[in-house]
């Protein structure tokens, strides 16, 4: 009796890891997705903020819901850290101005922003290459 209660622990803890690899996966693919040519400016105000654990769970993404008088737009920002870092805190209701390139994925459209302006202040997130400000990208590919 003992060990088949360990055996169903053991499968409900293992489909709980899947489940959760599942939830944070692909979150670095959106690094790879960032397109120059598609790059554009909304202006709306914040409906939702979310965390997400990245799938390596080094650390934790910040997506925004943001709404305007046309539709509801998805924003990829980007770290956390980097966010606390700059001292640029993102609520529900502050009103944004949001640069970045749009994209489809996983069948959805999203924003990854390059850049976020809120009350005057602009928050840099990405180059114009779209290279991440928090990655060592920015030098690999600088000229010598």
């Amino acid at each position: 009796m003992k060990k088949a209660r360990l055996f169903v622990w053991f499968i409900a803890f293992g489909i709980g890891i899947l489940s959760a690899q599942k939830n944070t996966s692909k979150l670095h693919l959106f690094e790879t997705k960032f397109d120059i040519n598609t790059v554009e400016t909304v202006n709306g105000v914040i409906h939702t903020v979310e965390t997400i654990l990245t799938s390596d769970k080094d650390y934790c993404c910040i997506h925004l819901q943001l709404e305007n008088n046309e539709d509801k737009v998805n924003i990829h920002v980007g770290p956390d850290w980097y966010l606390e870092e700059k001292r640029f805190e993102l609520k529900r209701g502050d009103v944004l101005q949001v640069t970045g390139s749009r994209i489809i994925h996983e069948r959805k459209e999203l924003i990854i922003a390059m850049q976020i302006e809120k009350n005057g202040s602009i928050l840099p997130l990405r180059d114009e290459r779209g290279c991440p400000l928090w990655q060592e990208c920015r030098k690999d590919s600088t000229p010598n």
